[in-house]
Parts: C-alpha cells; sequence; structure tokens
C-alpha cells in the first residue's frame, strides 16, 4: 500500500496484490463448461464489467454491456429479452438492479440472472423482497465463483457437456 498525499494536490492511493492462481482442478473444471448464446453485464463500474464479460466470454458467452439499470432495461427489450444469462449488479445509479431485475421479468418472466453484490447475500435479499435471481455472487469473485453461480441456473446446465 502507497499512499502520497500533498496539501492542493490531492490524495493517491496504490495498493498493489499478488496475482490469484487457480488450483489446477479448478481450471480443469472450466474446461468442462461451455456456454452458447449472449450474456448481458450491467454493472456501474467499467472495471466490473470488463472482468466480468472476460470471464463469461472464458464460458463461452459473447458479453454485451450496460452501464446502469436503464441502459440494461433498453438493451434487453431491443432484443426481446433473448439474452441467455444477464449478470446484474444490485446497487448502481438512475435505476438499480431491483428495479431493472422487475422489469426484465415483465419482458421475459423466468430470464436467468445472476445478481452481483458487495452486499451479503442476507442484505442483498432483503433489498430483493420477494424477487429471487438464479444466483448470486458476493463482490469481488473470481472464475471458480463464478461458475458455481452459472451452474446453479438450470437453464445454463443443459448447456455443460455430459
Amino acid at each position: 500500500l502507497e499512499v502520497r498525499s500533498a496539501p492542493g494536490e490531492g490524495t493517491r492511493i496504490r495498493l498493489a496484490l499478488p496475482v490469484a492462481t487457480e488450483d489446477s482442478a479448478a481450471a480443469a473444471g472450466d474446461a468442462d463448461w461451455r456456454a452458447t448464446g449472449t450474456a448481458l453485464v450491467v454493472d456501474d463500474e467499467e472495471g466490473v464489467r470488463a472482468v466480468a464479460g472476460e470471464l463469461l466470454q472464458r464460458f463461452g458467452f459473447q458479453v454485451v454491456e450496460a452501464r446502469d439499470g436503464l441502459d440494461a432495461v433498453r438493451r434487453f427489450r431491443a432484443r426481446d429479452g433473448q439474452f441467455e444469462l444477464v449478470l446484474l449488479d444490485l446497487t448502481m445509479p438512475r435505476m438499480d438492479g431491483h428495479a431493472a431485475f422487475r422489469e426484465m421479468l415483465t419482458i421475459r418472466p423466468g430470464v436467468a440472472v445472476i445478481l452481483m453484490s458487495g452486499f451479503s447475500l442476507q442484505q442483498a435479499a432483503e433489498r430483493l423482497g420477494g424477487t429471487r435471481p438464479g444466483a448470486f455472487l458476493q463482490k469481488p469473485f473470481g472464475r471458480e465463483a463464478l461458475r458455481r453461480a452459472l451452474a446453479e441456473i438450470p437453464a445454463l446446465r443443459t448447456m455443460a457437456p455430459g
């Protein structure tokens, strides 16, 4: 951790983390699970969209990104809800994930949604009320956590070979 601060110039914080390594069993599990179709990744943070999109592409999805709930609903409606998966952040400006999720359900009931949030599952469930996504990912997450979330959704499990 490096912190530099100077009057009139502001503060700069730099955090360096070691590269994460995944064991061979997790990497081998990825090779067994392949998807087809398009996923909509919705998050107000560009970096989160980019990383989540890259992970989904490794699983075989084509990826469309949306920067908030309004953008997501617009893109979802434009494609008549023909996304195989929506990876949706809970907390965003303009339209949050809960409102976007409800709107997407009116367009295509039963759409496969993985909700992602910095909140815990319990906190997110309280915010969602009775609306339940197919799976939940607590941020930050990696490839293996995403693979497990994808496996929780019955419609996506049929994409896996064998």
